[in-house]
């Protein structure tokens, strides 16, 4: 299968991508090896490394470090999934001090549900912006044109980029050993 044909499915899969917004997601607190399952589960596509993976000792670090809130009766919340599916995409671009500061930022101003809500939308959107190939942004649909709003897209849109790249790398290099197998 040649390069473009694999980017133009990858396409076909990030158009048909749904990330659940704070009310799709369960309704029942996790216990931890459920919410290994469930975050691996729904982000497999953004992993862009097998580093990327989240691993309940990662989980456990974002608790002590309070990144993410306590648990209650070692079980998470709506909120606790939701912090991680943030960190789970921004963990790739950025250091997790950084993630920090941002999530810091946007609790001051925003529900988790409305900032995770949001955070969702715009990056379904970027996705599908970069893989297109248009050459341009998605189109902002924040509602309250608040300035922290800007780097949530810039965040979502740098990760867009590099899966992009990565996709992009990781396609070519298996046309070009599919190649070389024939010679």
């Amino acid at each position: 299968m040649q390069v473009q044909d694999k980017m133009n499915a990858y396409l076909e899969e990030l158009k048909a991508l749904h990330i659940p917004r704070y009310n799709e997601l369960p309704e029942i607190e996790l216990y931890m090896d459920q919410l290994i399952e469930y975050l691996n589960g729904k982000f497999a596509p953004f992993q862009i490394e097998a580093k990327d993976t989240i691993t309940a000792a990662m989980v456990n670090n974002y608790v002590k470090s309070k990144i993410i809130p306590p648990t209650v009766k070692k079980r998470y919340s709506k909120n606790h999934v939701a912090y991680l599916i943030v960190i789970c995409v921004f963990k790739q671009i950025y250091p997790i001090s950084k993630i920090m500061d941002m999530i810091g930022i946007q609790k001051k101003i925003f529900t988790t549900e409305k900032a995770y809500d949001y955070f969702c939308v715009e990056l379904e959107n970027a996705l599908i912006s970069a893989f297109s190939m248009s050459g341009t942004l998605s189109i902002d649909t924040s509602h309250t044109m608040q300035e922290e709003r800007l780097f949530v897209r810039a965040s979502v849109n740098s990760f867009a980029q590099r899966l992009l790249v990565e996709k992009y790398l990781q396609f070519k290099l298996e046309a070009m050993a599919e190649e070389n197998k024939g010679e």
